[in-house]
């Protein structure tokens, strides 16, 4: 098991000691006379684990224990002590620090504990990337279809599609009632703090953007219908194109929709208008929403892992812009919701597609 380890302390004889034995076990090491030359190496290039030793000139090792927790929270640091102080041990550990070593330092115990480390540290990534993935395929494949299709029960027990019949109206109350325990179950299970960002996927097609928004206000009709909300969202010039592909970006748009749809107060219109040349940009308006859904939009003005502790709070206006933010980045894009004058516009950017 390879590691990168930077060995941290101001005597030479202990630093050229302890970086032979680690490198004769396998470690790729670097060495360092202080705090602030270990800092400067940290900058260069990422560590694994650093070896610090307490007391040295310029930056002590308390002090660059600080620094590195704060500003390389990924890297673990053993504190190296010339005496058994176990107050200073405990402070180091409440700082940060995973473990500490009194010298005279015995290298095949610190062989061993290195190795535990790296072993629990590899053990962690593996569950931080699973963790993630569960929350991603929840939050970004299933969430906002079931928030969608509850929208639609709502709106097909209402009559909002014409009058139903008394079996048909107990058997909506009983889809409905599934539907809010699977969306409160579901809300529950995703922990936002698990949502890693999203990155521009490589490559992707050239889109051309009106098409796309085109087929999404298609695909909404039944919001549009049951809310009486009108689209007008043909855009200004014709033919630009984005990166990406054009399902998942549709699915983005509709999710916008669907949520400025669910902000309309009586007798709004959602409007498009198109700009940018590097980036597409395709504001999306909603002219008169109601004051609660301009609020339930306004949760979604910040990114999900960084708005909240948990989704039970978030209103389903919110949910879907957030899905669709998490869409367009990753397509190189991104979304920001703004208010002026009344109005709720949801700024959806794209990449534009240059030819070659």
């Amino acid at each position: 098991m390879v590691g990168r380890v930077l060995i941290v302390d101001d005597e030479d004889t202990l630093r050229l000691t302890i970086k032979t034995r680690l490198a004769s076990a396998g470690f790729e090491t670097e060495s360092a006379v202080d705090g602030e030359e270990a800092l400067e190496k940290l900058k260069g290039s990422p560590f694994d684990v650093v070896l610090l030793d307490i007391n040295m000139p310029r930056m002590d090792g308390i002090t660059a224990l600080g620094e590195i927790a704060d500003l390389y929270p990924q890297t673990d640091v053993i504190m190296l002590t010339g005496f058994a102080d176990f107050s200073t041990a405990i402070e180091c550990l409440k700082k940060g620090a995973k473990d500490y070593l009194v010298k005279p330092i015995d290298t095949t115990e610190l062989i061993t504990r290195l190795r535990s480390l790296l072993r629990a540290r590899t053990s962690e990534a593996a569950l931080a990337e699973i963790r993630g993935k569960h929350a991603a395929f929840l939050f970004d494949g299933v969430l906002d279809r079931l928030v969608r299709v509850s929208r639609l029960v709502d709106g097909l027990e209402n009559g909002d599609f014409g009058k139903t019949t008394k079996d048909q109206q107990g058997a909506l109350a009983a889809v409905r009632d599934e539907l809010a325990e699977v969306l409160d179950s579901l809300r529950g299970a995703i922990e936002p703090s698990h949502l890693t960002p999203m990155h521009a996927a490589e490559g992707g097609k050239a889109v051309a953007v009106d098409k796309v928004l085109s087929s999404a206000v298609s695909a909404i009709q039944p919001f549009l219908k049951m809310s009486g909300v009108k689209a007008d969202v043909a855009t200004g010039s014709k033919g630009t194109k984005a990166v990406g592909d054009p399902v998942s970006l549709q699915r983005g748009f509709e999710n916008v929709l669907v949520a400025l749809i669910l902000a309309a107060g009586k007798s709004s219109v959602i409007k498009a208008h198109e700009s940018g040349s590097d980036t597409v940009q395709i504001d999306l308006t909603i002219d008169k929403p109601s004051e609660t859904g301009k609020k339930a939009l306004l949760q979604a003005a910040e990114p999900v892992a960084g708005a909240r502790s948990d989704l039970k709070s978030l209103s389903d206006a919110a949910v879907l812009v957030q899905v669709a933010r998490r869409t367009f980045e990753q397509h190189g894009g991104s979304v920001e919701v703004k208010t002026s004058q009344g109005a709720v516009t949801v700024e959806c950017r794209l990449a534009a597609h240059k030819k070659a």
